[in-house]
């Protein structure tokens, strides 16, 4: 079994090295720890625990998966397509969060800016803990513009939830 630590050693050369289209490195593991008194305003947080890395399901081809490798694929894919719903109008992130959550009305309600292209130059992927069937991970993202404007970085606390060998975006709140 894998705890957090050791899969951020054990994957790391794996996850930075993912690229987008054009070849450019967005992702990797980064010690961003959850501050465990605080609530974020996020529910059930102050309950979660770091874990080690369960058996989350066996597949059709008998083989074990994992939560924290699904989770942080995951979170990849998320932003990936976030992104993609950003600067394209497409609707595939959509597929990835929960229907009946403030959150898909959110980004169901993003349209794309005309003029202004977002750029994901990297997602550090911090801390995952647990509560019941839902995870919590600190993400740091790195943005650019074609606008002009400097580049922004912002910390997030993510929520998930794991039911019936899918993941699902719950809720998403600055952790500033």
């Amino acid at each position: 079994m894998l705890n957090n630590e050791d899969f951020a050693e054990e994957y790391e050369a794996e996850i930075i090295t993912l690229e987008d289209d054009q070849g450019n490195e967005h992702w990797d593991i980064n010690p961003t720890m959850v501050e465990h008194e605080k609530d974020y305003g996020v529910e059930g947080i102050t309950k979660a625990i770091s874990f080690d890395d369960d058996i989350w399901y066996i597949s059709e081809a008998t083989e074990s998966v994992h939560y924290t490798p699904e989770i942080v694929g995951f979170v990849i894919d998320y932003y990936s397509k976030l992104y993609k719903r950003i600067n394209k109008n497409d609707d595939s992130v959509l597929k990835l969060v929960a229907k009946e959550t403030k959150l898909y009305g959110d980004v169901e309600a993003i349209r794309k800016d005309a003029i202004v292209i977002h750029n994901l130059e990297k997602l550090r992927i911090g801390e995952i803990r647990r509560y019941n069937s839902d995870f919590y991970v600190m993400v740091e993202i790195s943005e650019t513009t074609n606008d002009g404007n400097p580049p922004t970085k912002v910390t997030k606390v993510l929520r998930m939830t794991a039911l019936d060998k899918e993941i699902k975006m719950v809720e998403i709140v600055d952790a500033e």
